[in-house]
């Protein structure tokens, strides 16, 4: 769960644990307090609609850039 679009997804689907490196924690936990539960299962009912994982990829990272995190995803590890 160290990458922070899988853990936004993780939460939507209700996942209430997540196990991740100490490296991770901060970027991750920052994210999502960005996000509420509803926009998370928003973000997952649109991933169902998605055809392919490169779309998947596509809506999330639009969707951190848009909730003013594009710096995380430009940054990357």
């Amino acid at each position: 769960a160290g990458d922070p679009a899988a853990a936004l997804l993780l939460l939507g689907m209700g996942v209430d644990s997540l196990s991740m490196s100490s490296a991770s924690l901060l970027r991750v936990k920052w994210v999502l307090r960005s996000f509420n539960t509803e926009k998370m299962q928003s973000l997952l009912e649109e991933t169902w609609k998605l055809e392919d994982a490169a779309s998947v990829q596509a809506l999330l990272h639009n969707s951190l850039v848009e909730a003013g995190l594009g710096g995380l995803v430009r940054a990357g590890r």
